[in-house]
């Protein structure tokens, strides 16, 4: 008898059977699905009777019952004269094997061949075979924190859903520094820190294995309430106190993004004026500070309101003026915002000159005009003097220099404002003068004297605001240097006898001569 479907039941008063009843011999039967029953008040046998032979019963899925109130038995009889054979598989509930105090129902599952005896020695030889066993994969959904002095119990989704075995047991692994305790599935722990639990399912990865699988749970102290009412003051904040906070964490953000580090505060406020500076939307957040013994942090607040913030325009005030109206005026001051350009400049009136520019008596600028950038308030003086007319305190000597060297004049002069120079030549003996190009320093220095320049004449203009002044002329005189046209002959007389030399020589001025004698073949001379 083949049985993989359906539901397949004998009934009886005295036996029923199912391959075999309570006298006769048990036959065959294969059991793969579906229900299989045999009742009967007396004796019910699946493949084999209360007195009937064993049968050959393979039993590889499905329900299968035999029931009786006296005997019960699956792959033998009662007074069977051999033994029947019976194969159970782990996955068959409710399976009667042999007749024990009336009936004996098979919970248990079998990992390996087992026999089982009856009431008057009779011996059913049990062969296992294995069904599908499905095992465990994963353990999910486990909580990974808890709370000092609040039970967590433990609990677990088991991956798949239709795993063979889902019933988690829990233990302890490492209680770290927690002391942590377990009762069921109930987890304590009295100090912050980690502990570690195994998850056990018997027989969760095949039978005989057992499927297990570790996890970590962070145990911390009670968190501190989240802060609340967080509001804005201007540029300070405030939010309502926390509860046992030793302090507060304050970040704040502009447009969205956190600009820099939290503050710290110890009261629940916070000042935000030296941080908020540029245009932009700002908002906050807080975190309540705990003391790491009886409270951990609370979580951070929520968003706080926004505060849209437009930067002021800072404007400052440039106040110019002159240390006396009279010797001129000024240009430029009033009021400019913050990092712009500011110029000022001084102008003098006739007869005056302008210095410097001063704040608080300290020289800022000598420039007319004085440009700075805004950054405060400033007050400035434009400093004029009367114009002074240049005097020379040193005036250009002659000069008389030969012919090809070089000939220099130089000057002193003081005036208000300093001078400047401006050297002039006369060529026809001071009726003209005339400047000479680039010649501007207070000394003036011709390179190589001509013959022509002799009896030139030299002097030197000093210019200010005040007019111009002019030195004594100076003249240069530029001598030629001798010339000998005729050098004197060799001359051979007789001892005793007289002899003479002539030279011709020119020069300017007019020469002078001195003789020389040199008695080692002019070597040296005297």
């Amino acid at each position: 008898m083949n049985i993989s479907g359906g539901t397949v039941t004998a009934n009886g008063n005295s036996g029923a059977g199912i391959g075999g009843g309570d006298s006769g011999a048990g036959g065959t039967v294969n059991i793969s699905g579906g229900t299989v029953i045999a009742k009967s008040d007396y004796a019910a046998g699946i493949g084999g009777g209360d007195g009937g032979a064993g049968g050959t019963t393979t039993i590889t899925g499905g329900a299968v019952n035999a029931v009786s109130t006296f005997v019960a038995g699956i792959g033998h009889g009662r007074n069977a004269t051999d033994n029947g054979t019976g194969k159970i598989v782990p996955k068959a509930w409710h399976v009667a094997n042999a007749w024990m105090n009336y009936s004996r129902i098979l919970t248990e599952n079998f990992t390996s061949e087992k026999s089982i005896s009856s009431y008057d020695g009779k011996i059913m030889k049990i062969e296992i075979t294995e069904l599908e066993h499905i095992p465990v994969t994963e353990i999910n959904g486990v909580a990974s924190e808890m709370t000092v002095s609040t039970p967590l119990t433990l609990s677990g989704t088991v991956v798949p859903e239709g795993a063979t075995n889902k019933t988690i047991t829990w233990s302890i692994s490492d209680a770290g520094t927690t002391e942590a305790t377990l009762s069921g599935s109930s987890l304590s722990a009295l100090h912050a820190g980690t502990v570690k639990v195994l998850a056990t399912i018997v027989n969760g990865s095949a039978w005989g294995t057992n499927y297990t699988q570790e996890f970590e749970i962070e145990v911390t102290y009670p968190r501190l309430a989240v802060p609340t009412s967080l509001a804005w003051n201007y540029l300070n904040t405030t939010w309502d106190a926390v509860e046992n906070s030793t302090g507060y964490s304050v970040q704040l953000y502009k447009d969205g993004i956190a600009p820099g580090n939290p503050k710290s505060v110890t009261v629940n406020a916070c000042d935000f004026t030296s941080e908020i500076t540029e245009t932009g939307i700002y908002t906050f957040k807080v975190t309540a500070i705990g003391d790491g013994t009886a409270y951990s942090d609370s979580l951070q607040s929520g968003e706080s309101t926004a505060l849209n913030y437009t930067k002021p325009v800072v404007k400052y005030t440039i106040n110019a003026s002159a240390n006396d109206a009279v010797y001129g005026n000024v240009t430029g001051a009033g009021d400019y915002i913050a990092d712009a350009s500011v110029t000022v400049t001084a102008t003098a009136n006739t007869g005056y000159h302008f210095v410097k520019w001063t704040e608080n008596d300290t020289e800022v600028s000598t420039a007319l005009s004085y440009i700075f950038t805004s950054s405060k308030n400033r007050t400035l003086v434009a400093v004029f003097e009367a114009d002074v007319l240049p005097v020379f305190s040193i005036q250009p000597a002659d000069q008389t220099v030969t012919a090809g060297t070089t000939a220099s004049f130089s000057v002193t002069a003081t005036g208000k404002p300093a001078p400047t120079y401006q050297w002039q030549v006369s060529t026809d003996g001071g009726a003209n003068w005339n400047n000479i190009a680039d010649a501007t320093a207070a000394s003036y220095s011709i390179a190589s004297c001509d013959l022509s320049m002799d009896g030139y004449k030299y002097r030197c203009a000093a210019i200010n605001t005040a007019g111009t002044a002019y030195s004594d002329p100076a003249t240069l005189t530029v001598n030629a240097a001798p010339v000998i046209s005729t050098h004197p002959a060799s001359q051979t007389v007789t001892a005793g006898s007289t002899a003479s030399f002539d030279v011709t020589a020119t020069g300017n001025p007019a020469l002078s001569y001195q003789w020389q004698v040199s008695i080692d073949n002019g070597s040296n001379w005297s």
